[in-house]
């Protein structure tokens, strides 16, 4: 009996000390699969859907999610009974996703099996409730050449259902355009949000009409419509799509509409064919039909015409842009131990605040050449070894090298000090650069860039990020929001949003991160351009944050008017006489002009002084910090 006892106790014990052993088994059923539908390339943002169900005890633990790019950890709680769906964002270098559930209940595992595509190309996304497959048609076996262009430009098609579509901006880095079809109105607040946030950092988004187009009456998306006043009419054979196709269009139910002021269209008589305005550096399209119903879904034309107003190509520019402010950095190896940082070239930046003289400045200091500390070193073990015993010899004091060889130590130690000194005494700080880019109307701006940062002693801290869509180690992350930290030991905890809670860090440790950071807007920046009753144009732009706009400018088409600084709380309203559109050609990618020429709209740009974007930690060195701005402007009285 005793015997019994006793193994029943251990059993009982054992199921204490193992749950996964005892209680979990069959508790958890774990499913992933990719949230889109078609091929991404890969080093890509690729959301992978997983479900997870628990039949078992309350639980409570994390997601690990890996796949070739770093490891996140995304929390879940799982009551007993609960059916939870999250979407977990990896940037797989392979095909497969591995995910792994670890609670205080047990553990499970799952694989998520991705397919790339085998070249590069540029990925269109069509949102909708009816079956995959309708965007088949801009593929010609896997490429498709852009009208008007000699080159071939891989176009690949995907899908994603609304309400269970990314709800993050991060979720669509991959792709270069959005197609709103049927059912897309059934998108969630979070989603439409996410789509506007990441429509500003360059990308094109299609809304298409019909017969019934619910998206177009759709109020969350109203200030992105570049028209209004929608309503159903017939299209006859239409001369504006007989041109964008190349081939006679038929007859058509359309849902037409008014433009909008400051927006580009065209028009079959009374009736708006279709119209683009910009929304930040992307570019929103509308067309009175859809193409995926009878009789346009026959149409040869079809193919040619909508490749022509998408003009995906077009976020190549923008890429450009954004790469003068937050320069995109491959391959760059984690910055550990004195030294091992990238510097900042401020002349990179234009606008930039100059570094100023900072006592202790961390990120001011330099290594001595490797020869000075290699004459250091030999003249040490010059002196501590021969010499010092060599002349002790002669005096015939030898027992003294018990205390002179110390002595001599002692010295060149602090000759080797002295290099580094300043680190020793310098706080903890960070650095920052990147590009704030902003749409009026939009809740939230977009801050693309990098901080860099000192920490003296060693430990694990929290950076007290906050609003964190994606980040890299080492660098920003292109525009493809690509992550460059397969060795990195960073360990990030997304619940939403990015965080690091705790990061390990060594003595005298410089660190680099990039990221793409959702900054409130709404309500600290205003460029409102208006229509005056004389035929010109007047902008107000408002300043209610807490920070000066440092060598501010309004452009318009080619005209810069300087502003000068825009303290908090100001006002200032500049009259512009429109001009003629003119050519770009001769712009430099950085300047923002390239984005106002087509379309009248405004442009403020400057530097912002005094924001501390990213790491909340230690003393922000606002002087050395470079953060540039660009808001647009929306037109008044749509």
């Amino acid at each position: 009996m005793r015997t019994r006892l006793a193994l029943l106790s251990i059993f009982a014990a054992s199921l204490t000390a193992f749950p996964a052993l005892g209680r979990a088994a069959g508790q958890f059923r774990i499913n992933a699969e990719p949230v889109f539908q078609g091929l991404l390339n890969q080093a890509r943002v690729n959301p992978v859907q997983v479900e997870v169900q628990n039949s078992g005890s309350d639980a409570r633990g994390f997601l690990r999610v890996s796949g070739g790019s770093g490891t996140t950890s995304y929390p879940i709680d799982l009551p007993r009974g609960s059916d939870k769906r999250i979407i977990v964002y990896p940037t797989p270098q392979y095909d497969n996703v591995q995910i792994d559930l670890v609670t205080d209940q047990g553990n499970a595992h799952a694989e998520a099996k991705l397919l790339h595509s085998d070249e590069n190309g540029l990925h269109l996304l069509l949102i909708t409730d009816d079956s995959p497959g309708e965007l088949g048609f801009v593929r010609t076996n896997g490429a498709a050449a852009q009208p008007g262009s000699d080159t071939q430009t891989q176009i690949w098609d995907m899908y994603s259902k609304p309400g269970q579509s990314p709800n993050r901006p991060l979720g669509y880095h991959g792709i270069s355009a959005i197609i709103l079809g049927p059912g897309a109105e059934r998108m969630t607040d979070e989603e439409v949000q996410a789509v506007k946030d990441w429509l500003i950092t360059g990308r094109t988004i299609l809304f298409v009409g019909g017969a019934s187009a619910p998206i177009l009456q759709d109020r969350r998306w109203s200030g992105v419509l570049p028209a209004h006043d929608f309503h159903v009419a017939q299209l006859m054979s239409s001369n504006v799509l007989a041109n964008l196709g190349s081939s006679t269009s038929p007859s058509a139910t359309v849902t037409t509409g008014a433009i909008n002021n400051g927006a580009l269209g065209k028009k079959d008589g009374n009736t708006l064919v279709y119209a683009e305005q910009p929304f930040g550096l992307g570019r929103a399209v509308y067309l009175s039909f859809n193409p995926f119903d009878a009789p346009l879904n026959k149409w040869e034309g079809r193919k040619a015409a909508l490749m022509r107003m998408l003009r995906v190509t077009d976020g190549l520019a923008a890429g450009s842009y954004i790469s003068t402010y937050a320069p995109v950095e491959t391959n760059i190896n984690m910055y550990r131990g004195y030294g091992g940082m990238s510097r900042i070239s401020y002349s990179a930046f234009p606008g930039a605040m100059p570094p100023g003289s900072i006592e202790n400045d961390p990120f001011e200091t330099k290594l001595p050449p490797t020869e000075r500390i290699f004459f250091v070193l030999v003249a040490y073990f010059l002196a501590v070894i021969p010499l010092n015993f060599l002349v002790l010899k002669k005096l015939k004091r030898g027992e003294l090298a018990w205390f002179t060889a110390p002595i001599i130590s002692f010295i060149f130690a602090c000759i080797l000090f002295t290099s580094a000194a300043s680190l020793y005494g310098a706080k903890m700080s960070t650095v920052s650069s990147g590009l704030i880019i902003a749409q009026e109307g939009n809740n939230e701006g977009v801050f693309i860039g990098s901080t860099q940062m000192f920490i003296p002693r060693a430990g694990a801290y929290d950076l007290k990020l906050n609003q964190v869509d994606s980040l890299t180690e080492g660098g920003t992350d292109d525009m493809y929001g690509a992550r460059d930290d397969e060795n990195s030991d960073i360990e990030a905890v997304d619940t939403g949003e990015i965080t690091i809670p705790n990061l390990s860090a060594n003595n005298l440790n410089f660190r680099r991160i990039g990221y793409r950071q959702l900054i409130p807007i709404s309500k600290q920046f205003h460029v409102r351009l208006q229509q005056m009753s004389g035929g010109g144009l007047q902008c107000t732009v408002t300043n209610n944050s807490l920070f000066n706009l440092t060598k501010a400018q309004l452009a318009y088409k080619k005209q810069i008017h300087e502003i000068g600084e825009l303290k908090p709380g100001e006002s200032k309203t500049v009259d512009i006489q429109p001009a003629a559109p003119g050519e770009t050609n001769d712009l430099s990618p950085g300047d923002v002009r390239n984005f106002t020429n087509r379309m009248p709209r405004a442009a403020l740009t400057g530097a912002l002084y005094g924001f501390r974007p990213g790491p909340q930690l230690g003393v922000d060195l606002a002087a050395k910090s470079t953060i540039n701005f660009a808001m647009f402007s929306a037109m008044e009285g749509n």
